[in-house]
């Protein structure tokens, strides 16, 4: 299964041609686990590869087909690709974010609902807040927070090293904590890495672009 993972993972960085932007593990524009409110601008895509623990894997697309609207579906695998699941759903923003209200979303991902809310907490520091709840893979209340930070160049004894563009995530869905990081190398790839729950590590690449 490593293996075949790290091909897949290796094939997506030099063979795709399209670039890439991450989706939460749901298929979706999200967090780790959880939808956030933001969508895709109208006619842009994104394409994502994501690792999880020792067996699963996901690979998503998303689309924004219209303004505040996004469509996502994503092909589950477990037990080395022995067994498959198609996932699909839509998300709609239906208030926008303005200086006081946060922005909220609306959206199914197969039979399961969830409902959340985004707002920027703090401009100077790009500390921004997601609150949602929902049904299935979303029961309960769940919420999370994502800063980011801009890139950084550290250097040491006549070299240098540039940190890119870092978007921090934690959430709290259904007594999980999870942690995640978004590496943004440029305007198209993204690397993402995160711990579900403190115990399960998972990885990705995502590229993305528009029609």
């Amino acid at each position: 299964m490593k293996k075949m993972t790290f091909i897949i993972t290796f094939a997506l960085v030099f063979i795709m041609v399209i670039p890439a932007s991450a989706t939460s593990l749901q298929g979706m524009k999200g967090l780790i686990k959880t939808p956030i409110a933001d969508t895709p601008a109208e006619g842009k895509y994104g394409l994502n590869f994501q690792v999880i623990g020792g067996d699963e894997s996901t690979l998503s697309f998303n689309y924004g087909i219209w303004e505040n609207f996004e469509i996502f579906v994503s092909l589950d695998n477990q037990n080395n690709f022995a067994e498959s699941e198609v996932h699909g759903g839509v998300k709609a923003r239906v208030v926008r974010e303005m200086q006081i209200q946060p922005s909220i979303a609306l959206g199914l991902r197969n039979r399961d609902l969830f409902v959340v809310a985004s707002k920027t907490i703090d401009y100077k520091s790009n500390l921004r807040g997601h609150l949602g709840f929902g049904t299935g893979a979303f029961d309960g209340l769940y919420f999370g927070l994502n800063k980011t930070f801009n890139p950084v160049t550290i250097s040491s004894s006549g070299s240098s090293a540039l940190i890119p563009v870092t978007n921090c995530k934690l959430e709290f869905l259904q007594n999980e904590i999870n942690l995640g990081a978004d590496f943004l190398f440029n305007e198209h790839f993204v690397l993402n890495l995160g711990v579900i729950n403190f115990g399960e590590f998972t990885y990705g690449i995502g590229y993305s672009s528009a029609f």
